[in-house]
């Protein structure tokens, strides 16, 4: 009889969590394509040495169903807008993902594009942006180093 009562209880809980999950989709407005994915990273560092040292902290990585990785940053704004730094952080994070030894990631395909989460007043927008490719990530990495460098030189 106790087994029966606790089978109920854990039915009960069970439907109410998803039911919570449905509504909290619902207000979300989260992309199909995470919705019926699954988080596999939320807000810790990745890091890769090839092909340049990357260190990163995305702030969601999905699973889709599709079984790639796909990087999502949150970006709190008035109005939903993305800028070109949103996605070189967002392509960073690919690079990333595509080249980590982390055990969890490597060998995963990384999606070719990411997304934007923007909360602003009026609810959730969701921006789906294609990412740059590795080699325009090493490029912007490169570039950086010899600014970095040249101003060092300038100031010495």
């Amino acid at each position: 009889m106790e087994r029966l009562v606790i089978g109920k209880i854990r039915n009960r809980v069970r439907e109410r969590e998803d039911a919570d999950r449905l509504l909290w989709l619902r207000r979300e407005n989260m992309p199909a394509e995470l919705a019926r994915g699954r988080l596999v990273l939320s807000e810790e560092e990745v890091r890769t040495n090839l092909p340049v040292p990357l260190l990163g902290r995305p702030d969601q990585v999905f699973m889709s169903d599709a079984g790639l990785l796909v990087p999502v940053d949150t970006k709190t704004r008035r109005l939903p807008r993305v800028f070109l730094s949103d996605i070189v952080q967002l392509s960073v994070y690919g690079t990333i993902l595509n080249f980590t030894t982390d055990p969890r990631f490597a060998g995963r395909d990384v999606a070719a594009h990411g997304y934007v989460r923007m909360p602003t007043l009026y609810g959730v927008a969701w921006a789906r942006v294609a990412l740059l490719k590795p080699a325009a990530v090493v490029e912007l990495w490169a570039d950086h180093w010899r600014r970095t460098e040249a101003q060092a030189t300038q100031a010495a």
